[in-house]
């Protein structure tokens, strides 16, 4: 990948995050999902699988298994701090993913460019990753490419 579509990748990346540690400043309505994600991350850290924002188990809310593998890294670097560098890399893995199959699908023309764009700056995707930290978005690059790998494998006769 050429460094000048990387660059505007990077800055994305790079005020999604800036902007997540800002509302981390002040706890607000906005940032509410940040603070039980945080909490819940830092039980499961320190072995407390309650979450007292919710008054239930820290799994129980939307059953966000991946803070169990984030766990070891939020003993080591403090939960939030882990959870905004998981919502970056969730984010370039995302974007990175988006432009892989855009292009594999729709070949190196101008029309994938507009297609990409359209998708990567689309308000409904973005807002998941630039809200609130959110356990789900990791999992979005994973998804995108299984399902276009299908698409491809089924176009390619091999399903």
């Amino acid at each position: 990948m050429r460094l000048a579509t990387l660059m505007p990748l990077c800055a994305l990346v790079g005020c999604t995050v800036v902007q997540l540690y800002l509302m981390r400043a002040g706890f607000t309505s906005f940032s509410f999902d940040g603070a039980l994600y945080t909490r819940s991350l830092w039980g499961i850290a320190h072995g407390d699988w309650y979450n007292a924002l919710r008054d239930q188990h820290a799994l129980a809310l939307h059953s966000h298994y991946v803070l169990v593998l984030l766990a070891p890294l939020a003993r080591l670097f403090g939960a939030h701090t882990v959870l905004l560098v998981a919502q970056g890399i969730a984010l370039m893995a995302y974007l990175l993913v988006l432009r892989w199959a855009v292009f594999r699908v729709l070949g190196q023309r101008w029309v994938a460019w507009l297609v990409f764009s359209a998708l990567a700056l689309n308000p409904l995707m973005l807002n998941g990753f630039v809200a609130g930290v959110r356990p789900m978005t990791f999992t979005l690059a994973p998804l995108l490419y299984a399902a276009v790998r299908l698409l491809i494998d089924r176009r390619a006769g091999l399903s």
